[in-house]
């Protein structure tokens, strides 16, 4: 235990209350509010085994715009709601609305947030041995994961390996660092799975700077060939090209050569082009691809 932690119970307590309040919680290493919380369910289980802690996230919040557990409503919005996508998104395909977490309970003095999954545990089996499972379990445990490297400041490469096919859940990871940075503030996670085995993640300043020069995206071009016909013409040197696949490419061309009558509309055109993506340091391009036209191919001959 912390020697801080351990300070502020001799001055807070009596004789073995310590050891009592402290039972059943693991190893501390985190601050003073973290430690009270695991001992307050702890606490809370011991008095009544009936309220034994089971697919519960606590969410706690901690900075210096949350004052005795007031905090803004656009901090909350801002927070909270990509929290609650990532979740939502790391779970099954077709588990994903039964592992949507709604809110149950607030506590203060930092924001202690408690969340339940939609649905209830259900019962599984693997080789006659029957336990609870629940889709929310794994979406919580790889959103922790997550949060970890980003503590843990693990190597870009190693998390766009692991989470880089997941675009839209690092999306809203994006979305959430940006807002704990804007905001100051801390973030720490407690989820009790169906089994009541403890996970506990966090996202400190540590973990926001090291996620947010991930996140910084940085310009990468490439010459591509496009053919296509043209759909659009716009006098502010726009020409969109729109292929046999009906993608549509907005293409920046020089004004003068508009006039150019291969820029017709209706007719088909071939041409070269630098595609202009921002990419940041787990692969994800964060925009829509630009193009900036180069010069008119010759167009090519089809074999009879």
């Amino acid at each position: 235990m912390r020697d801080d932690i351990r300070s502020y119970l001799r001055e807070h307590t009596r004789g073995s209350s310590e050891a009592a309040f402290f039972t059943n919680v693991p190893d501390i290493d985190d601050d003073l509010g973290d430690a009270l919380l695991d001992a307050q369910v702890a606490a809370a289980e011991r008095l009544n085994p009936s309220m034994k802690a089971q697919s519960l996230l606590l969410v706690r919040l901690a900075g210096e715009h949350i004052v005795d557990g007031w905090m803004d409503a656009d901090l909350q919005n801002e927070i909270l709601t990509p929290l609650v996508k990532e979740i939502e998104l790391a779970a099954p395909r077709k588990a994903k609305r039964l592992a949507r977490m709604g809110l149950v309970g607030v506590s203060s003095g930092s924001v202690v947030l408690h969340y339940r999954p939609l649905a209830e545990a259900g019962l599984s089996q693997d080789n006659q041995l029957a336990y609870e499972v629940h889709p929310a379990d794994s979406a919580v445990l790889r959103v922790s994961e997550l949060h970890d490297f980003f503590e843990t400041e693990e190597n870009p490469a190693v998390i766009a390996s692991a989470f880089g096919q997941q675009r839209r859940l690092l999306r809203q990871s994006r979305l959430l660092v940006e807002a704990l940075e804007k905001y100051s503030v801390n973030l720490s996670t407690r989820w009790w799975g169906p089994t009541s085995k403890r996970a506990v993640s966090r996202i400190s300043e540590r973990g926001r700077q090291h996620a947010l020069k991930i996140f910084r995206a940085e310009e990468q071009d490439e010459l591509i060939q496009l053919r296509g016909m043209v759909t659009a013409l716009d006098i502010d040197g726009i020409v969109t090209v729109t292929d046999a696949l009906r993608r549509r490419h907005r293409v920046t061309v020089d004004a003068t050569l508009l006039q150019d009558e291969r820029f017709t509309l209706g007719l088909t055109v071939f041409l070269e082009a630098r595609e202009i993506q921002e990419v940041d340091g787990v692969g994800q391009n964060q925009g829509w691809n630009r193009y900036e036209f180069v010069r008119h191919l010759d167009q090519p001959t089809l074999d009879l």
